[in-house]
């Protein structure tokens, strides 16, 4: 096993509480492990040759277009091409190490993810605010209805929320995980040695 990142509480180490203890840990984690697929291969065929993805991924990309009437994927405007390789460059590299510190309790993943969180919920902004203020001109091929961008709204806004309650947990504490006290540190511990 891996040992758990800990921090002096009241003199002791203290051990981050398990998983199972922190269920918005796991929350985050389940975004942090399913964005990456996301971002691999579906959101970076706007950035990349279509040539240079599988072909399931490709289709996937076709079932969202005519799903969604999404025109942002459909048309892949430069400036969005520019916030996908942020994306490919910056977050998913991200998520590979808020993974790793969400599971062991690494406090130093702190300052990261303020920053994913405030650059992920500016880069929305203009996402979202394109379906609602953009005339159809601007979008080749796409003109849609309320009906249409109430729902891409709502598929997008999450990557809107999440990112900015995971800057609300990281802000305010220097330590953002949830440890065990020092005494329940150290019963562990004894705890441990005892069945060794």
């Amino acid at each position: 096993d891996v040992p758990s990142a800990s921090v002096m509480v009241g003199g002791a180490k203290a051990a981050v509480k398990p998983l199972s203890q922190r269920p918005v840990d796991v929350f985050f984690l389940s975004f942090f492990v399913t964005h990456i697929p996301t971002s691999l291969l579906v959101d970076a065929q706007c950035a990349l040759p279509s040539t240079w993805f599988p072909k399931h991924a490709t289709q996937l990309l076709e079932f969202h277009l005519e799903t969604f009437k999404d025109p942002l994927m459909g048309t892949c405007p430069g400036w969005l091409q520019l916030v996908i390789w942020c994306e490919l460059l910056l977050q998913v590299p991200f998520f590979f190490a808020a993974i790793y510190a969400f599971i062991h309790g690494c406090k130093w993943i702190r300052v990261p993810a303020i920053m994913y969180g405030v650059h992920t919920c500016t880069t929305l902004v203009p996402i979202l605010g394109s379906f609602w203020l953009s005339h159809d001109k601007e979008f080749d091929g796409y003109s849609l209805s309320t009906k249409e961008k109430v729902n891409l709204t709502a598929l997008y806004i999450p990557y809107l929320i999440i990112p900015f309650l995971l800057v609300v947990k990281a802000l305010p504490h220097e330590d953002p995980f949830s440890r065990l006290s020092a005494a329940a540190a150290t019963k562990k511990k004894s705890l441990r040695k005892k069945t060794k």
